[in-house]
């Protein structure tokens, strides 16, 4: 169960970098981590910690709630997602 909640954690955070059109480079500049490690992070290779999560509301201009909202657990389909185009820092 773990491993599906980083996944869709990852995919929110792909959906959010491409909205915004943030380049790994950028994101991974801003979290002062590796493009590979963002990377990793999206596929939920590796886990966001919370500090991340938070960092990467900031710099996607949203709440860390989106990180965990508008998916079912069990459902793997997340391209019907609705991303908020801004909603403050969480």
């Amino acid at each position: 169960m773990r491993e599906e909640i980083d996944r869709n954690i990852g995919n929110r955070i792909r959906q959010l970098r491409t909205v915004r059109r943030q380049p790994l480079s950028y994101v991974a500049a801003y979290l002062g981590v590796t493009p590979q490690q963002v990377r990793k992070y999206e596929t939920g290779q590796n886990r966001a910690s919370a500090s991340t999560i938070y960092l990467l509301a900031i710099l996607f201009e949203t709440n860390v709630e989106v990180f965990f909202s508008s998916w079912n657990m069990g459902d793997n389909d997340n391209t019907s997602c609705s991303v908020p185009a801004s909603g403050g820092s969480g």
